[in-house]
């Protein structure tokens, strides 16, 4: 039975169409590594492409329907492993990863691009739309060497501008941000686990300009960037670690053009 690896959570997927096997290919478990028992269990159905198909609406293709419905199931049980989707774009620089985010038409994936234009490829796109967040606490590593292994045709692909050791559960929390098969349109993203740096939300502007928020103000932005959970306890589960990242990671509103300038700005003021 085939196995994936996503936020280091070992997933099994089953009744899926070929074109969702290549989406998840670079995530595969070799046979060797595939545990006994699988952390997550997604079991692909008619019920749950037609459902998917109500949510979405009618203008998608029925492959791009079923990875959705995958990802949502998915992502609805790794709430209770304290793994998060979070609707933004990704981009590792200096060690740090940093999150655009904001409402569809923002400018996440073209404030992504200046970064890669204003730093050339020492910024990594880790995911341009859909990465996940994971929450460790401490501050020893655990059994993980502090690289991303990734069981793909590609071998083992390290983590980009340094090593990031996972926490064990003993002193300070530690946000990362994971690469995943849903990555935007584009489909620009990797297979890396990086430290999440700083959180900015984007807004459209004729000047740049970016500032601290404040935890309320950043929480109800925060909240828009979520998939709505199926259930009262996931919910509740959304709103803990949604306050629990604001708690770890600072927040800013970013206001920008289309520009470098706009890159060095955002970076200059989320790294310290």
């Amino acid at each position: 039975m085939p196995m994936y690896r996503l936020a280091e959570l070992n997933t099994e997927i089953t009744g899926i169409g070929t074109c969702t096997e290549e989406l998840l290919r670079p995530y595969l478990l070799p046979a060797e590594k595939i545990p006994l028992v699988p952390d997550i269990s997604v079991a692909m159905t008619a019920a749950l492409r037609e459902k998917e198909r109500r949510l979405e609406g009618s203008g998608f293709s029925a492959d791009y329907l079923e990875s959705m419905a995958v990802y949502r199931s998915f992502c609805e049980q790794a709430l209770k492993r304290e793994v998060m989707f979070f609707h933004a774009s990704a981009v590792e620089y200096q060690g740090a990863a940093y999150l655009f985010s904001g409402p569809s038409g923002a400018g996440k994936s073209t404030h992504a691009a200046m970064w890669k234009k204003a730093f050339g490829g020492a910024a990594v796109v880790i995911n341009d739309d859909k990465p996940l967040l994971r929450f460790f606490d401490g501050a020893g590593a655990s059994d993980f060497s502090g690289m991303l292994t990734e069981y793909g045709e590609s071998g083992t692909l390290t983590c980009s501008g340094g090593t990031n050791p996972v926490r064990s559960p003993a002193d300070s929390t530690a946000v990362y941000a994971y690469g995943t098969p849903w990555d935007g349109k584009r489909h620009l993203g990797c297979n890396l686990k990086i430290r999440v740096g700083g959180i900015a939300f984007l807004e459209k502007g004729k000047t740049v300009s970016i500032r601290r928020l404040g935890w309320r103000e950043a929480l109800e932005k925060a909240r828009m960037q979520c998939f709505r959970s199926e259930t009262w306890e996931n919910r509740q589960r959304y709103e803990m670690l949604l306050r629990r990242l604001l708690n770890t990671v600072p927040a800013y509103l970013l206001r920008c053009d289309i520009s470098t300038r706009a890159a060095v700005t955002a970076y200059e003021a989320m790294k310290r």
